[in-house]
Order: C-alpha cells, then structure tokens, then sequence
C-alpha cells in the first residue's frame, strides 16, 4: 500500500512574528486598506460565497466582485463600517 503525502504550503512571515499575538497576517504581510490605503490595524474581511456579495449597494463588495476574490484586506476602520453599513 502506498500513502501519497501532499506538500504543505507555509506563510513566510518573520520569526518575531511568531511571538506577536496582536498582529494579524494581513498586518505582518504588508497589506494596505483596499477602501483608504492605510496599513495601520488591517484585517481580512472575507465571505462564504461570491453570490453573498451585493455589489451595487455596498462599495467593498464591488472590489471584493471586481477582483473575484472572497477575502480583502481592511483597516479596523473600514471593516467595520462595511459591517454596520445597512
């Protein structure tokens, strides 16, 4: 019987990150705000599907449509105003 090993892919991020429990990887990896550029507290907001989106009405959902990805780098800021935007 043979048992096939799929390869395992890591994050590079630098060794005192892994005593940092306060930064997040969008942080760690350099990543800007998609809405304002800030690269202060930036989080990734992410959906389940591509159909949750409602590009029209909710202007991070049309990046998030316009680049077809699932997930988008926010400052705090933005993610929660997109959460409490009606």
């Amino acid at each position: 019987m043979k048992i096939q090993y799929q390869k395992q892919s890591y994050i590079d991020i630098p060794v005192s990150a892994l005593f940092s429990l306060s930064k997040s990887i969008a942080t760690l990896k350099d990543l800007k705000c998609k809405v304002c550029g800030s690269d202060y507290r930036v989080e990734m907001h992410h959906i389940k599907k591509m159909g949750d989106l409602k590009p029209t009405t909710r202007y991070v959902d049309k990046l998030m449509a316009k680049a077809q990805r699932k997930q988008i780098p926010l400052c705090r800021d933005c993610h929660m105003k997109h959460h409490h935007e009606n």
